[in-house]
């Protein structure tokens, strides 16, 4: 399971990625980068051309960053206004694969895939930065048996009602070894359960999450 988790997580990933692409060579950006020609532009009638492209490419998030790490346009509304300087940093984002990052999306974190389009504009870089959160349906797409339970836990999240008590505790414990555990669980309905906890690291090597595999005691 863990091995289709990854080659799912990859697969998703370069879809994000040709949903950029698509993004990158569509009417409203080329508008953009003419504007950014001008540095005394007025970028304010294209506050909601993230939002629309998002919608159109069915991403979760969307920015346009410029190339000193200003946010042109966003996804996530217009009091979305700080920077995006890691996006800056001296990398080929062109070689670069989707990753796990944290994002705030609709007023919390969450865990997102998330990939970095560059966009050559002249003589200084442009930006897409999108990505789509890992959820419940992400895992609903993995081919998990009726004997199988899996779930999803942000590393730094103190309390998560949506987990039983001793999942958190076994994510805690991950997060704290920073290895793979496996334990004989109670859960609070009395069935016992053998469940597994894997770390999941961001791009800068940081544990962002934990997948959790729990098999019954008949698989």
């Amino acid at each position: 399971l863990f091995t289709q988790f990854r080659k799912q997580f990859r697969d998703r990933g370069e879809d994000v990625q040709q949903r950029l692409r698509a993004v990158r060579t569509s009417d409203s950006l080329d508008r953009i980068l003419t504007a950014l020609r001008n540095p005394d532009a007025d970028l304010a009638p294209f506050a909601s051309a993230a939002a629309v492209q998002a919608r159109r490419e069915e991403l979760d998030f969307l920015e346009l960053v410029a190339s000193d790490g200003r946010i042109v346009s966003s996804a996530r509304g217009p009091g979305r206004d700080s920077a995006e300087s890691w996006v800056t940093a001296p990398v080929d984002w062109k070689r670069e694969p989707a990753f796990l990052r944290e994002e705030q999306l609709t007023g919390e974190p969450v865990l997102a895939l998330v990939a970095v389009e560059t966009v050559d504009s002249g003589d200084k870089p442009f930006y897409l930065v999108g990505g789509v959160r890992l959820d419940d349906q992400f895992l609903n797409s993995l081919p998990v048996s009726a004997d199988l339970r899996t779930s999803l836990v942000r590393a730094t999240a103190a309390d998560d009602d949506a987990h039983w008590p001793v999942l958190r505790e076994l994510a805690d414990a991950v997060h704290r070894e920073r290895n793979s555990i496996t334990r004989r669980i109670r859960l609070e309905d009395e069935s016992s359960w053998t469940y597994q906890g894997v770390p999941l690291d961001g791009r800068d090597g940081r544990m962002l999450g934990v997948l959790l595999v729990g098999s019954s005691p008949s698989f």
